[in-house]
C-alpha cells in the first residue's frame, strides 16, 4: 500500500477503486498473518485528508475540509467518510479479538481466493475471514458446520456493502460474494 504505483493491482491509483485498495489490504493482512507469522496487525492512520490521488490507501476515515482535499482549513465545516479500508479492517478486527488463536483452514486457495480461521479463547466462536477477488462469481462454501454450532452469520464487505450481516441455516452452504471480504462467524 506504500508503493508509488499499485504494482499488485496494475495501473495507477487513478485506475483502481477504493475497494480495490481495501481488498488489497486484506491480502496484505492475510499474508502478514499466514506467511510472516504476525500475531497482530495495526493500521497507522485512522483519519486523514486525501492528497495527491492517493485515494484511501493511507486512512480509515477520509476527512475533507470545506475548501476541498487540498485545503488545510479545518475551522469551517467539512465532512468525514468511512473508507472501504475501515470496513475491510473491521472484517478482521471486529471479530478476531485479542486472545483468539489461529486454527487450520483448508480451502482451495489461490491468489484470488484465500482465508484464515480463528477460535475464541473460550471456544464459543469460530471466525473465518475469506477474501474473494473474483469479480464475476461468488462461491458457495461446501463445509459442514461444526456439530455444536448454534448459529452462523456472515458479514460481507464489497464496493457497495459495508459488513452487511446475513444469517445462514446451519445445514446450508455459506455464500461468499464476488469481489468481497467476508467474515463467517459460527457461535457455539
Amino acid at each position: 500500500m506504500l508503493d508509488k504505483e499499485p504494482s499488485e493491482l496494475g495501473g495507477s491509483y487513478d485506475d483502481v477503486s477504493e475497494f480495490d485498495i481495501a481488498q488489497y489490504m486484506s491480502r496484505i493482512i492475510h499474508n502478514d498473518i499466514t506467511v510472516a507469522g504476525c500475531s497482530s496487525w495495526s493500521y497507522w492512520t485512522a483519519m486523514s485528508v486525501e492528497r495527491y490521488g492517493q485515494k484511501n490507501r493511507f486512512e480509515l476515515i477520509k476527512t475533507t475540509p470545506a475548501g476541498g482535499n487540498y485545503s488545510d482549513d479545518f475551522t469551517a465545516e467539512g465532512n468525514a467518510v468511512a473508507t472501504p479500508n475501515l470496513w475491510v479492517l473491521g472484517n478482521y478486527s471486529l471479530f478476531v479479538r485479542p486472545g483468539y488463536r489461529r486454527v487450520d483452514l483448508t480451502l482451495d486457495e489461490s491468489k484470488d481466493f484465500f482465508g484464515t480461521a480463528y477460535i475464541a479463547p473460550d471456544n464459543t466462536r469460530l471466525v473465518l475471514v475469506i477474501t474473494n477477488y473474483d469479480k464475476e462469481r461468488g462461491i458457495s462454501l461446501a463445509m459442514d458446520a461444526p456439530k455444536d454450532a448454534k448459529s452462523v452469520y456472515t458479514y460481507t464487505t464489497t464496493a457497495t456493502k459495508q459488513m452487511k450481516q446475513a444469517q445462514f441455516n446451519l445445514k446450508d452452504k455459506v455464500f461468499v460474494d464476488p469481489a468481497s471480504v467476508t467474515t463467517i462467524v459460527y457461535n457455539f
